[in-house]
Order: C-alpha cells, then sequence, then structure tokens
C-alpha cells in the first residue's frame, strides 16, 4: 500500500491496483475480517506450538500477516473486496488515523493478524516524522 501525505497534512491513498490517487468518494481501504479471524487463531496456534529457539526453516513457515489494500471502487477485482473497509475520505488526516487506530486495535485479529502497525508507521514518515 502506498501513502503519500501532502504539505498540509492530507493522506493521499493510492490504489494497489493502478497506482493512482483515490479521491473522495471513489474507493476505499480494506482488509478480509474473516480471513483476519482465521489468521489470528493460525498466528497463536503456531506461536503456542514453537516455544523458545526456533529453527530457521520453521520461522520462514510462520503465518504472515494479512495486508490492507487501497483500491479505486473501479478497480476492485472480482471477489477480492475485503468484508472490513474504511472510505478514504474517512481517514484523510492524522487525526483521523488515531481515531480509527483506536476502533481498530480493540479487534485484537487486527493488531495480531494485519498490517495496520506499519500502516500507521508508513503514515507518520510520510508525514514528517523521524523512524524510532
Amino acid at each position: 500500500m502506498d501513502i503519500q501525505v501532502t504539505p498540509e497534512g492530507k493522506i493521499e491513498w493510492l490504489c494497489d491496483a493502478c497506482s493512482g490517487v483515490i479521491a473522495d468518494e471513489d474507493g476505499a481501504i480494506w482488509c478480509d475480517a474473516v480471513a483476519g479471524q482465521g489468521r489470528e487463531e493460525e498466528i497463536l496456534k503456531w506461536h503456542e506450538s514453537h516455544t523458545g529457539a526456533v529453527p530457521i526453516d520453521q520461522f520462514l513457515d510462520a503465518p504472515g500477516d494479512l495486508e490492507w489494500a487501497s483500491l479505486h471502487f473501479a478497480c476492485f477485482a472480482e471477489g477480492k473486496c475485503g468484508p472490513y473497509s474504511i472510505e478514504v475520505e474517512r481517514i484523510r488526516s492524522l487525526a483521523d488515523v488515531l481515531v480509527w487506530s483506536n476502533h481498530l486495535l480493540g479487534k485484537t485479529w487486527i493488531s495480531t493478524a494485519t498490517n495496520w502497525g506499519l500502516i500507521m508507521k508508513e503514515i507518520g514518515i510520510a508525514g514528517g516524522s523521524k523512524e524510532l
């Protein structure tokens, strides 16, 4: 997912399919909630069965995070649109990101099974923050 932040602080979401800027009411960011909940269970089971030092081949087989996508409505592939979406006009500022993050992190599958934390970091860096 590519993100730009204007000098005025407006977040511009870029479409994962066509790379164009997504205008208000033309698209959304989304993640598959059903797959996310299943992935959360898969990740927790993997961690329960892999305690202590884990050989690299087993570590590389660990289930990964589901990724959020940003797409124009016109670019949604058939069946690709996940059931959990946020229209881009509802998440245009850093304040919007904070409010949405508070809401989303109340859902355990968001923090356990998706890359939402990485998206927050990318928005902060695009907005001028330095990496920690």
